[in-house]
């Protein structure tokens, strides 16, 4: 009976050295990887940084599915912060990133950048830091100045998620870094971050949001990466000699036609990323413009199996990284899809004729009823 206990015992201590190791190594390959991961989060976006058991997020993708649903939903007191409608019930978008980060067994953000005020970049925040925000995280964001969006786009609730992504930091005690104005670099495990775009122009007022889009910098060794966020041509014009050569580019605006050819021709990237479940007329010019020119490798989030674009930052390869089971995505526009756009285009031209023409015949014939209504009223000889 003693032998056999001694023998029970002899096996559990070994098993148990077996179990220690595997956990330290597990640990060492954690604390070892640099990997930018995009998440497939539908037409917006999140994007996680991991380096050295590190985590930070830019951005946590769009909290509601449909726009017209944003004003009603989005009605809260600045004053009083986050609402419970904020992480009862996140929709898919964002729960496409909470997802993630449970797979990733991911406990806490090191930072959070908010890029800039629209509800596909910043909507999910609240739901994010419900969850994955303490006091040590940093919330990085650039102060919301109305502007044009504020008038012309109303139903988009811009300011609104801005006080709601805010607050919802405020209210896990997160540390808050306002960046407008400020140079903003930073060393992030293996990787050193830097902020650009950051300034706030005299005419913010005229302007619309996606001017306001904050760019991140990413340098691992030689290998650098430049994450668009929505930037447009006239702010990516302005960095374009400053960033140079670069070897991983994330598309701006979901591979809508906002990225110059001068920021194209100057930095010239090996390989693309578009964000997006929908790429439409514009994005396909926008592609066949890059593969002529100086053709890059393209991957798109919407033709992905996997629930994320992994890129390994990694000296031991040729190139300094790599995409984790992924291979360039070959997209043919069919000529059908062209037909639906244009379509769409006529149909929704027709729609704003009309519209057009029975507004003014209103007014005309408000003109001559107010007419008569004044010779009725005139007093007469």
């Amino acid at each position: 009976m003693v032998k056999f206990f001694l023998i029970f015992i002899i096996i559990s201590l070994f098993l148990t050295d077996i179990n220690s190791q595997n956990i330290i190594k597990e640990q060492n390959n954690l604390l070892n990887r640099n990997i930018i991961h995009f998440i497939k989060c539908g037409n917006g976006d999140s994007i996680l940084i991991e380096s050295n058991g590190k985590y930070g997020l830019i951005d946590a993708a769009n909290n509601y599915e449909f726009i017209e649903r944003e004003v009603e939903s989005v009605q809260i007191d600045e004053n009083k912060g986050e609402e419970n409608q904020w992480t009862n019930i996140p929709e898919k978008s964002v729960q496409a990133v909470l997802d993630y980060l449970e797979l990733l067994n991911i406990k806490r953000l090191d930072f959070v950048l908010g890029t800039h005020s629209h509800n596909d970049h910043i909507g999910g925040i609240p739901a994010i830091a419900y969850k994955y925000v303490d006091n040590s995280t940093i919330y990085y964001y650039k102060e919301y100045r109305e502007n044009l969006e504020d008038i012309i786009r109303i139903d988009w609730a811009n300011k609104k998620y801005y006080f709601a992504a805010l607050h919802s930091m405020k209210k896990k005690n997160a540390k808050l870094i306002e960046v407008s104005n400020k140079k903003i670099k930073f060393d992030f495990g293996d990787m050193n971050i830097e902020l650009l775009n950051t300034e706030i122009p005299n005419n913010s007022h005229i302007i619309r949001e996606n001017t306001n889009s904050i760019a991140t910098l990413i340098k691992f060794k030689n290998t650098k990466v430049f994450l668009a966020s929505d930037l447009k041509k006239r702010e990516d014009r302005k960095i374009k000699d400053y960033l140079g050569k670069i070897n991983i580019l994330k598309l701006a605006h979901h591979g809508y036609s906002e990225t110059s050819p001068e920021f194209l021709k100057k930095t010239r990237p090996d390989h693309i990323i578009i964000s997006s479940d929908k790429l439409f007329y514009h994005a396909k010019k926008l592609i066949k413009y890059m593969k002529n020119r100086f053709n890059p490798k393209i991957y798109i989030t919407q033709f992905i199996n996997d629930k994320a674009i992994k890129l390994h930052l990694d000296m031991n390869v040729k190139d300094g990284f790599y995409f984790e089971n992924q291979n360039e995505i070959e997209f043919i526009f069919k000529q059908s899809y062209n037909k639906l756009y244009l379509c769409r285009l006529f149909l929704f031209v027709i729609i704003q004729i009309i519209f057009y023409l029975y507004r003014k015949k209103n007014k005309i014939i408000g003109l001559f009823e107010n007419k008569n209504n004044d010779e009725k009223d005139y007093p007469s000889n």
